[in-house]
């Protein structure tokens, strides 16, 4: 398993780090956001789609399914189904989908973001 210690970002125009007034107010509480290092055989794929030169719609491979499923057995003891996996392209689409089947039209929804938490 690949070790997601924390990178040096200053200097690369990364909001935490580059941007003054989010530099003192946020940064100086330690919190360690917006910063991830991706694994070398994640960058080493994004390498090899991006050489293709063909960026469009794409659907989602048995590889993707099976690495879901073996990933939530390792690290969870929970076997999946393949039909049980939705997939989701982003936090914010996930949270409308989750918003969408836990609630009705006309329901009252708060979302706490970072930001609030942190003002």
């Amino acid at each position: 398993m690949y070790d997601f210690e924390r990178i040096e970002r200053k200097g690369t125009n990364c909001v935490k780090w580059d941007v003054p007034l989010l530099n003192r107010q946020i940064c100086q509480c330690g919190l360690q956001i917006w910063i991830f290092q991706i694994a070398p055989a994640i960058q080493n794929n994004l390498k090899k789609v991006a050489g293709q030169g063909a960026f469009g719609y794409q659907f989602l491979s048995e590889k993707y399914y099976q690495s879901v499923m073996r990933w939530m057995k390792q690290r969870h003891g929970y076997e999946l189904e393949r039909e049980e996996i939705c997939f989701i392209p982003n936090v914010v689409v996930g949270l409308a989908y989750a918003i969408q089947t836990i609630s009705k039209p006309g329901d009252e929804i708060i979302v706490q973001t970072l930001h609030m938490a942190l003002f």
